[in-house]
């Protein structure tokens, strides 16, 4: 499968997948959230939107003359299997058919009813176009369930859409590696478990081999909880929601409400993935994950990940195993170019850990709330309680964030290239706490800050190199940096209502700069802007930046 190039209204594909050659002329739609392009200009239609076509003539009364309609509702009198092979609405199908099923096909299956079933699970194969994709969707106003695995075995456009609970142990919508798939769309759907299960994902994807990769892969308004998962009493047991293993490029993960899982909301990749086949270009948008054993978002050798505009909180379960991150964000395993951008993150043990991912990025988000779960060692660079914990070979950026009420800022355990400006860091809540800690006293020096602000009115800004505490005035003379501090008051609007924007008198109004990474990131993602802050306001809008997550709108 070949890559895209976007530029104005023409999408140029060297390989338009399964042997297509070509460019394509289409109006194209503003980005999904900041970041993060939307799946329309790729697809060639909205896969979050796309409608069926209209009902075939024949119907309600008669089957559809051309067998790409099928009707399925085990509710009704008359269903059956026998000489019915399609269905209509006066005399539908009793069962889903397994198979193979050609572009345009239209599955509508209707809820209601007791789960849908077959012997082992549902094997199906949907050869889908841009001009006739295929759909396997509820009947309006039902959610049909099943309590087999969905599993697809190669094939392209197929939008599967309104389905409920599908089954409560292991994957419920397997997109599998046999053979090489592309734009497939899973929406709409409410997978609802028991807690019974473990060491599984709700929608489990994979690709074939780097050289027949998959791709085009899209997750939205899903609601997924209850999986794998006693928060009082269960250690995490990597029940994720959904987790893109390996061999994929061009996954959408969007408007999604998870919550109550014994594993991540999303992991993509895995640690033992050879690199050659990590998978690429992936978008995590506008979800709403909050409260499992794991994290919202944990990335495990991957590339080119954009996390934009999510909510993540309430990361902080105390179970039964005693390496749990309580993390919100990790990033693990050589994962390269990972941008965390305009998210709000709070009441979590920390905000994203990055045990040694490179050119990881984390800008323009909001942060809150965060205080140690479990044991907190003041001492230790390494411990619950900071927006940031870098470590290992990790390299990147942390700027123009807003940070408020925490207990230690970022915490840095080797000699990193970690580039920290213009954020803020207001009101830490802890005495034993330090806006910046390194495991030693050198460890600063590979990385450089400036341009940020601590404000605390009630502790002391300090800062920890090793076994020495400083002063803000002595760590600026000590490391050379720091030389644009600021130490005045943000002035947020209002921090009882989570409201971070910040007002004309703020002391990070014009006084941050624009950080390298802004254009470092529009060069590697043409066409896409970045300069923008949380709320989506245009960087600067007075004589300079601001800094902290949220731009004074002049």
């Amino acid at each position: 499968m070949g890559n895209p190039i976007v530029s104005s209204t023409t999408i140029t594909w060297k390989d338009r997948g399964l042997g297509r050659y070509g460019s394509v002329e289409l109006t194209l739609l503003d980005n999904y959230a900041i970041g993060v392009p939307h799946p329309q200009n790729y697809y060639e239609y909205d896969p979050l939107t796309k409608a069926p076509p209209s009902d075939p003539a024949a119907w309600p009364s008669a089957e559809d003359p051309l067998g790409l309609f099928y009707y399925i509702d085990n509710t009704h009198g008359s269903a059956t299997d026998t000489a019915n092979t399609y269905g209509y609405p006066n005399q539908p199908r009793l069962t889903i058919p397994n198979g193979t099923f050609p572009a345009g096909t239209v599955i509508y299956v209707k809820g209601g009813g007791s789960a849908y079933t077959t012997a082992i699970r549902f094997d199906m194969t949907f050869n889908g176009t841009v001009q006739n994709p295929c759909f396997l969707i509820a009947v309006s106003g039902t959610a049909p369930k099943a309590d087999k695995e969905f599993r697809f075995f190669g094939g392209s456009h197929l939008i599967i859409d309104g389905w409920e609970t599908v089954r409560n142990t292991l994957v419920v919508f397997n997109f599998h590696y046999d053979y090489s798939w592309e734009f497939m769309t899973v929406r709409d759907c409410t997978l609802v478990g028991n807690s019974a299960q473990t060491n599984g994902n709700v929608i489990d994807a994979k690709g074939v081999s780097n050289s027949d990769k998959s791709g085009y892969l899209t997750l939205a308004n899903c609601t997924i909880n209850n999986w794998g998962e006693n928060l009082s009493t269960s250690p995490q047991n990597d029940m994720h929601a959904f987790k893109p293993d390996s061999n994929i490029d061009y996954i959408w993960y969007l408007g999604n409400t998870l919550t109550n899982l014994g594993g991540d909301c999303i992991q993509v990749g895995s640690g033992s993935t050879p690199y050659a086949d990590v998978c690429q270009y992936v978008y995590i948008a506008k979800n709403d994950m909050s409260n499992t054993l794991e994290n919202a978002v944990d990335l495990k050798r991957c590339k080119d990940v954009i996390i934009s505009e999510n909510d993540m909180y309430d990361f902080k379960q105390v179970n039964s195993v005693t390496d749990d991150t309580f993390a919100a964000t990790v990033v693990h395993s050589n994962t390269d170019w990972a941008t965390f951008i305009a998210n709000r993150i709070w009441d979590s043990g920390v905000a994203m850990s990055n045990t040694d991912g490179t050119n990881v990025h984390f800008i323009c988000n909001e942060v809150w709330n965060i205080n140690p779960v479990g044991t907190y060692t003041a001492s230790s660079a390494f411990t619950t309680g900071s927006m940031c914990e870098v470590r290992g070979t990790s390299s990147g950026t942390i700027a123009n964030n807003t940070l408020f009420d925490y207990s230690k800022g970022i915490q840095i355990q080797a000699n990193l290239d970690l580039q920290i400006f213009n954020n803020i860091f207001a009101e830490r809540n802890r005495s034993d706490g330090y806006e910046l800690q390194y495991a030693t006293s050198g460890d600063y020096a590979a990385g450089d800050n400036d341009y940020n602000i601590y404000y605390n009115p009630v502790e002391t800004t300090e800062f920890k190199r090793g076994s020495t505490v400083e002063s803000l005035a002595t760590y600026q003379t000590s490391t050379s940096r720091e030389a644009n501090a600021q130490t005045g008051d943000p002035d947020f609007t209002n921090t009882t209502t989570n409201d971070y924007t910040i007002s004309a008198s703020s002391s990070a109004r014009n006084n941050a700069r624009m950080d390298a990474i802004y254009a470092a990131l529009e060069s590697r993602y043409p066409g896409i802007d970045f300069t923008v802050d949380i709320a989506g306001i245009e960087r600067p809008k007075g004589s300079a930046w601001d800094m902290g997550a949220n731009e004074y709108d002049e």
